[in-house]
């Protein structure tokens, strides 16, 4: 194993990356410089709060010394970065929010047929009333077609 890897090994990312730098004597400035990012992805770096990627990954190790896997994960390895898994998060609320709706719509389409079928059975009660009262023979209640039966 080289000194490199026992570096790796035992030092995190974040604290290799200050070590490295504060030992060629330069400033989070000065490294973001030669990098050509902001002082404050470099800074960001340190603090555990993002990682380098891959590009950063091999001019860390350019600038700073040791290889670029010393610097982290290459993607490839790495799983989904944290905005492939923020755009999948939004994407699967934009999803469940068509499904809340579209519920809703079916629940409400639901209760308007229910309001529709109490409707119907209170006007046909009226209707027998009525038919009694004038002295016409109850009739029998048409009978419902089943779900399978093609109405027309």
């Amino acid at each position: 194993m080289t000194s490199h890897e026992d570096t790796r090994q035992m030092v995190p990312v974040n604290l290799l990356i200050r070590m490295r730098r504060n030992a060629r004597g330069m400033t989070q400035e000065g490294l973001a410089r030669k990098l050509d990012v902001a002082t404050r992805t470099v800074i960001r770096w340190e603090n555990r709060a993002g990682t380098p990627d891959d590009a950063h990954r091999v001019a860390l190790a350019q600038v700073l010394g040791g290889a670029s896997d010393d610097y982290g994960t290459p993607s490839s390895e790495a799983g989904p970065s944290a905005l492939q898994l923020a755009e999948q998060l939004r994407h699967a609320n934009r999803e469940l929010a068509d499904l809340r709706m579209a519920l809703a719509a079916a629940v409400e389409m639901i209760e308007e047929h229910r309001d529709l079928a109490q409707r119907l059975t209170d006007l046909e009660a009226l209707v027998q009333a009525t038919n009694v009262k004038n002295g016409a023979r109850p009739r029998e209640a048409t009978p419902k077609p089943r779900s399978e039966e093609v109405v027309s």
